[in-house]
């Protein structure tokens, strides 16, 4: 059974601070940065996974929420059914 983690997708409350973190001080490379729609975002990689960083235009960020919180992990996996096995309780 093989997976590979394929994407990581953080929520930044500020991507030139976020940026200063994985590409400066990781040495992470910017495959490419763009802004869609107010929205900036950064793609960096590490080996085969791909990370996006995502910072939300301020008129929607939400001063409430803490910007930490979230995350989203995308892995490919062959076989799926070996892994369903495993996870059955």
């Amino acid at each position: 059974m093989s997976s590979v983690f394929a994407n990581l997708i953080l929520d930044v409350g500020d991507i030139d601070r976020s940026l200063a973190f994985y590409h400066d001080m990781l040495n992470l490379p910017i495959d490419r940065q763009e802004v869609l729609e107010g929205h900036r975002l950064a793609y960096l990689h590490a080996g085969d996974t791909q990370i996006l960083l995502l910072q939300q235009p301020k008129s929607e960020q939400d001063p409430s929420l803490h910007r930490s919180g979230g995350l989203v992990m995308k892995f490919y996996v062959s076989e799926i059914w070996k892994v369903a096995i495993n996870l059955r309780v």
